[in-house]
């Protein structure tokens, strides 16, 4: 009988110029494993609606796991640096004329083309500013993962390398506050910084986000992908990790996996 029901509401929208909704799957662990599975990722997703709390998640033993944070700590680092005023919106961060990891990078650029284009060395100078003690009670009033930068030599590459290391869960939690601008620093930058993290999507709501990726100490890369989307009055939190072993080749899953994923959660074509 369903298949009879689903081929009759087919022709409806056919006729009537129409494309047949997909259908929206209902909450829960794992629910979102296909995802993953369809292009063999060891990897998760945990998205959570804003409203009520509701979870989707695709190996959702992983999501609860933690893992050096890449460059989704410019999350915090940002408002670290903002907040207690080694930098501004404004300022002009001038290339040193060195060479650089990448092309993108060898250029002068302000805070916000600096987040992002994930331009590490600039975070790393702002890193050196907060200076290590700050940035140590920064990441444990905030409850940052483990709440570890490791030694005051590590101040920058505590976010490369570790130690710090947090979950998708934890990540969902935190943007969550960013997103509702509760976050325990000024709320005009929480609002500025979601501003900035809106990314090109092909989905029809506003996407926000923030990709990050590094070689873990004698495994493969991680790659990151965390922030919210916003879709007819609800939003949702998101965040994904997996292991990459070709980055060049594997890296574009991160947002294409939270896109496919956000279409099943919420239905859209």
């Amino acid at each position: 009988m369903t298949k009879w029901i689903v081929k009759a509401l087919s022709v409806v929208a056919a006729l009537l110029g129409a494309p047949l909704a997909q259908a929206q799957i209902a909450p829960g662990a794992n629910v979102l494993d296909p995802v993953l599975e369809e292009i063999a990722l060891d990897g998760t997703i945990y998205i959570q609606r804003v409203s009520d709390g509701a979870v989707w998640s695709a190996n959702e033993a992983r999501s609860a796991m933690r893992f050096v944070p890449a460059s989704t700590y410019k999350i915090p680092n940002t408002l670290i640096s903002l907040e207690t005023g080694v930098t501004t919106w404004d300022e002009v961060f001038i290339w040193d004329g060195q060479p650089r990891m990448f092309a993108r990078w060898e250029r002068d650029m302000t805070l916000a083309e600096a987040f992002q284009l994930s331009a590490v060395p600039v975070y790393q100078e702002l890193a050196h500013r907060v200076s290590y003690r700050v940035m140590q009670d920064w990441v444990q009033r905030l409850a940052y993962g483990n709440q570890d930068i490791g030694a005051e030599d590590n101040i920058d590459q505590f976010w490369l390398s570790g130690p710090v290391a947090i979950s998708a869960q934890e990540q969902v939690g935190l943007v969550t506050r960013l997103e509702a601008q509760t976050l325990p620093f000024n709320t005009d930058n929480q609002r500025r910084l979601g501003e900035v993290m809106i990314v090109d999507s092909e989905l029809a709501g506003v996407l926000h986000g923030k990709t990050g990726w590094t070689r873990q100490p004698g495994r493969d890369f991680i790659g990151w992908f965390v922030g919210w989307y916003e879709f007819e009055g609800e939003d949702y939190v998101f965040a994904m990790n997996a292991e990459v072993s070709d980055f060049d080749s594997q890296a574009g899953y991160r947002k294409g996996l939270i896109e496919t994923a956000l279409k099943r959660v919420t239905g859209e074509d």
